[in-house]
């Protein structure tokens, strides 16, 4: 296989995987909510206190250190004229945070009112929130068109963690694994060009795609020691892993080599392992841990 080829075989997998990633990450996001979620009416302040240190603090700490390093390697006058748009509007890929916020501040809402207290109810949310993903994304503001399309994931964790119904259905299993396959079978014969087919992940097949691949991957799913323990730090990953891949971009650049492969290994080295240091480092000192990773 040529580099280019190598190249393109990377983007293929990555272009498969859209439908995924993200959904994914949101529905475990869910799931683990529902690990502990909103008890009593009364402790909503407290709830939603906690989640904001846990979320925002870190948002706004990885998105200044984010700016710094581009000031640092390519100039601050690329950001003097609307640096505070990275804050408002989203920057990279950390408007995942400002729209999951929004997604626990509605959960609670909705909780507090004992929307998904059964099966039937948690149905309905289900429904409403996929329906609310499809309306057209009136602003981007604190990156709203991103809460529209995480939430019907989000509620999609609870409800495969509360309700055993859910994981026990073998009929759905089929259903999902037939809408999955059939979902994701049309998105590579879009991308090839076969078939004339919008791609987007907020819209109806990528939806279904990702609810129906996702619940599949949680059915089938089985303890990998390896992954488990990288997935502990998965928080500070997601939130430093472009340092690291920064790092090894400039990396490779200095070394001169000219692999894909190796490019492709270096960076993912490094983009794995810088914020699992950081994560070890900033958890010793009260100060580091509460601004990087939100912790107490």
């Amino acid at each position: 296989i040529t580099h280019d080829g190598l190249r393109s075989i990377y983007h293929h997998i990555n272009f498969t995987f859209g439908y995924l990633r993200l959904p994914l990450f949101t529905v475990i996001s869910g799931y683990v909510y529902d690990l502990r979620p909103l008890q009593a009416r009364g402790a909503i302040l407290a709830f939603l206190q906690g989640k904001a240190r846990r979320i925002l603090l870190p948002l706004i700490t990885a998105t200044t250190l984010s700016l710094l390093l581009v000031a640092v390697l390519h100039g601050s006058s690329i950001y003097e004229a609307g640096i505070w748009k990275s804050y408002v509007f989203g920057y990279r890929h950390y408007w995942f945070l400002q729209a999951l916020i929004q997604v626990i501040v509605v959960v609670a809402v909705v909780e507090w009112f004992g929307g998904m207290s059964t099966l039937g109810r948690w149905a309905l949310c289900e429904a409403a929130a996929v329906l609310v993903a499809l309306t057209p994304n009136p602003t981007d503001f604190f990156s709203f068109d991103g809460f529209l399309f995480l939430l019907p994931f989000f509620v999609f964790g609870i409800g495969l963690h509360r309700y055993d119904r859910i994981r026990s259905q073998r009929g759905l299993f089929i259903v999902a694994v037939a809408f999955g396959g059939a979902g994701l079978t049309l998105q590579q014969l879009g991308r090839f060009g076969v078939i004339d087919i919008p791609i987007q992940r907020a819209d109806l097949l990528g939806i279904v795609v990702g609810l129906s691949a996702n619940y599949v991957l949680f059915m089938v799913r089985r303890p990998i020691p390896f992954l488990a323990w990288i997935g502990a730090y998965s928080y500070a990953i997601y939130l430093f892993h472009h340092f690291g891949i920064s790092l090894g971009k400039r990396a490779f650049i200095a070394t001169g080599l000219g692999s894909n492969d190796v490019y492709f290994l270096v960076k993912l080295a490094l983009g794995l392992s810088v914020p699992i240091v950081i994560e070890v480092v900033s958890r010793r000192y009260v100060v580091s841990r509460r601004l990087l990773l939100g912790l107490r």
